[in-house]
């Protein structure tokens, strides 16, 4: 099970709030039915013994904040929780945090739908620092983003 909480640092992006959220639980419910999406945990892809199936992790929690150009000048920036770093308030796996940009991506026509994932994608290990790891990513987020959209009519 996953906790997402969303968080609007503007006022204007409350409207949001609900649609993110349910949109973050649809990428999370297609990632548990696919067995073969592993995840580094605390983002530490090269290390094997780091590696967990997300099905292991009963409760995992992700917090996303909604802010604008002010705040973040990007359209998504993800900060995987810190490995030694306790979260004693949740009762599970703390993942990190998302920061969306919605303007941002709205002035560059990007989808939030495909940010919400990437930033996902980000707490959980994923990256695009090589090419190849860019491609396996870039991969993933059209699989799920296809799927998704067939099985939940995003």
């Amino acid at each position: 099970m996953e906790i997402i909480s969303i968080f609007s640092i503007d006022d204007k992006f409350s409207g949001l709030e609900e649609k993110i959220k349910i949109k973050a639980k649809h990428f999370f419910n297609y990632i548990h039915k696919k067995n073969s999406i592993d995840f580094s945990v605390f983002n530490k892809p090269t290390s094997k013994k780091n590696k967990k199936n997300i099905k292991e992790i009963p409760n995992l929690f992700i917090d996303i904040f909604l802010c604008g150009n002010d705040i973040v000048s990007t359209n998504v920036l993800s900060f995987p929780n810190p490995k030694d770093f306790p979260h004693p308030e949740y009762d599970g796996f703390y993942l990190g945090e998302i920061y969306l940009n919605p303007d941002y991506i709205n002035e560059k026509k990007e989808s939030l739908d495909h940010m919400i994932l990437h930033g996902i994608l980000h707490l959980l290990g994923f990256d695009h620092e090589k090419s190849r790891d860019s491609l396996r990513m870039e991969n993933l987020e059209k699989d799920i983003l296809i799927l998704t959209m067939r099985l939940y009519g995003l």
